[in-house]
């Protein structure tokens, strides 16, 4: 299956950019409510999705805006689907740095990206278990 291309990629991180800054109106424009794949920002991992896009970016619109470092993304695609697993981390404003795993599936509508699903979990420390040192 071949690798996301720089385009696809550029479209990843602005997006993660676009979560992590509450810039709400790029995450809706560069969004779908997608019936086949069913969009969720914050999912439970039981049953249907746990929101909808209006729901998720709802919920952003009560978190304080933040920033991810090193997402560098790189991922895969078939056809119209792509998909980037990436391992950022965080300045948190409450709590300091964390490590997260970070999962976003997009579909090429009418010629553009948009995300039909993310979601965020913590991920382990990649520096303290691989001795590896976070970009800046």
């Amino acid at each position: 299956m071949p690798v996301t291309t720089p385009e696809m990629n550029e479209f990843a991180s602005n997006y993660l950019d676009y979560l992590v800054e509450r810039k709400l109106d790029e995450v809706s424009t560069t969004s779908i409510d997608d019936s086949n794949t069913q969009y969720t920002g914050i999912h439970s991992g039981l049953g249907p999705p746990d929101m909808s896009l209006e729901e998720a970016v709802d919920h952003l619109r009560t978190v304080p805006p933040s920033k991810f470092f090193d997402h560098n993304p790189q991922g895969w695609y078939e056809g119209d689907v792509a998909w980037w697993i990436l391992f950022p981390w965080s300045k948190m404003p409450v709590g300091g740095e964390i490590h997260l795993r970070v999962t976003l599936i997009a579909r090429r509508v009418d010629g553009q990206w948009k995300a039909v699903h993310w979601h965020v979990s913590e991920a382990v420390d990649r520096a303290a278990e691989f001795g590896e040192t976070p970009r800046q």
